[in-house]
């Protein structure tokens, strides 16, 4: 749980002066409008945190050898535009004041090639101490010894137990969470407000509902708008992990979702086209990859659309429109909860690193610290530290507030993060299956033979 009755009640007092500059909203977002005629505002946080944090290990902080006369040199790395290098720049300054001890080199990056980088350093064993990484790498590269064991090194009082779970292997934590988002419906209130339909309770909406409410909007919806927009993997890994205890992926990384749900999948994406609720397969094809500006939702012509919930506040700058985060259909009423929460960025430390100890320290400041927090922002998405979500929380606007009161809800749903994809596969399989279905090239049984078959053989040739 990201935020509970009790740290949102603690008054944060900033060990720096930065809350009027840094404390900034999601970049480029506005704040939803809420209140508009035929709108619901949006749905209120979930209750106090029911589940316990991870168990807070002996963190080890030998730094006999860092000393301010002589003090241990340190590099990280991370991928990100100016305003994160920005943020991330004073953070590491805020950092080397508390640490005089420590001096950090920042290496940004461009996210281009910056794991055939990594790749190739860690064979030479020039790797960075401590970079950025996603989700799918942490047990990747812990599994191969590439990655410092953090186990004795970190602080996760405050850390979801969940998704440090998903960066361990063989009961070894190889990187820290820092921040996270999952997958959401996106409704577009002022658009079911034009069409005369109400806006759906997302706690109790089965898939049937969602049906006759795509359907009431096709028939109240102006022309040019749609009442959904598809991006298949949006959609699917929710709907599979409603009817399937483990994801697409087995934890060794194969897959492991069964055909005939994949196949159920193909079917029920090309039945929404079909019945007229999504555009034809000639224009749902151009909407899987394009950015907020030319999605259907931020142009204000859509108004339903299945994506990560940190997506609604570039769709809001987009749309100018009011938008919601939902929870997906068929949450109570499936045979299993299928939203989870997705870590964006883990923080790991490269397992040569001359200085373990330095390197923890910085990952623990990433991570834990409140006033990093602060400086951080929210351009890398949600701090998963619930301490430094209660920091965070009151200095963005609502659009992101709407964020975190969307997170608490699926942390207490208790969703069950799955393993990722190895290699960025699924997307890429996922799209091309969808095009051959929703053209009727080809059925969706076999779509859902070829692509599990396709992804099978794609993961076994990257492992050699």
């Amino acid at each position: 749980m990201l935020i509970t009755a009790e740290n949102q009640a603690m008054k944060y007092v900033p060990r720096v002066g930065v809350i009027g500059i840094m404390a900034l909203a999601l970049v480029g977002c506005t704040t939803a409008t809420n209140g508009q005629p035929g709108a619901a505002p949006p749905e209120p946080a979930a209750p106090p945190a029911t589940t316990e944090p991870a168990a807070t290990p002996a963190v080890e902080t030998d730094d006999s050898e860092c000393s301010v006369e002589t003090p241990c040199a340190i590099t990280f790395r991370w991928w990100g535009g100016d305003d994160r290098q920005r943020r991330t720049l004073e953070a590491i300054e805020l950092f080397e004041e508390q640490n005089p001890d420590i001096v950090v080199t920042p290496l940004p990056v461009s996210f281009s090639g910056y794991y055939d980088q990594l790749s190739i350093e860690f064979a030479a064993g020039t790797a960075p101490d401590v970079f950025q990484l996603d989700a799918a790498r942490p047990r990747e590269f812990g599994s191969q010894g590439l990655l410092l064991p953090l186990n004795d090194l970190l602080d996760t009082t405050y850390l979801p137990q969940a998704q440090l779970d998903e960066a361990s292997y063989d009961g070894v934590i190889y990187a820290a969470p820092h921040t996270g988002n999952a997958p959401s419906v996106l409704l577009n209130a002022d658009l079911f407000a034009e069409a005369g339909v109400p806006l759906p309770d997302s706690d109790t909406w089965t898939w049937d509902d969602f049906q006759q409410i795509t359907a009431d909007l096709s028939n109240g919806l102006p022309d040019g708008s749609w009442p959904v927009e598809l991006i298949p993997v949006n959609l699917g890994r929710v709907w599979l992990n409603q009817r399937f205890d483990g994801g697409f992926f087995s934890a060794n990384g194969d897959v492991a979702a069964p055909v005939e749900l994949l196949s159920q999948w193909f079917d029920f994406m090309k039945t929404l086209i079909d019945d007229g609720v999504a555009p034809p397969a000639s224009e749902t094809v151009q909407l899987f990859t394009v950015g907020p500006e030319e999605s259907l939702m931020g142009q204000n012509r859509s108004a339903i659309m299945f994506a990560p919930s940190s997506t609604i506040s570039q769709m809001t700058a987009a749309s100018g429109a009011n938008l919601v985060l939902a929870r997906f259909p068929g949450e109570s009423s499936e045979d299993r909860v299928g939203t989870m929460v997705d870590v964006g960025i883990y923080y790991g430390a490269s397992a040569r690193t001359p200085h373990p100890y330095a390197a923890a320290r910085l990952i623990n400041f990433l991570v834990n610290d409140p006033d990093a927090g602060l400086l951080l922002g929210v351009d890398r998405g949600l701090p998963l530290n619930s301490e430094v979500a209660a920091a965070v929380y009151p200095t963005v606007d609502s659009v992101a507030q709407q964020q975190f009161d969307y997170m608490n809800r699926v942390f207490a749903a208790g969703g069950t993060a799955h393993p990722r994809a190895p290699g960025g596969f699924l997307s890429i399989d996922v799209n091309r299956a969808v095009e051959g279905v929703i053209f009727g090239q080809v059925n969706p049984d076999d779509a859902a033979s070829t692509f599990a078959a396709e992804n099978q053989a794609s993961i076994e040739n990257a492992r050699g």
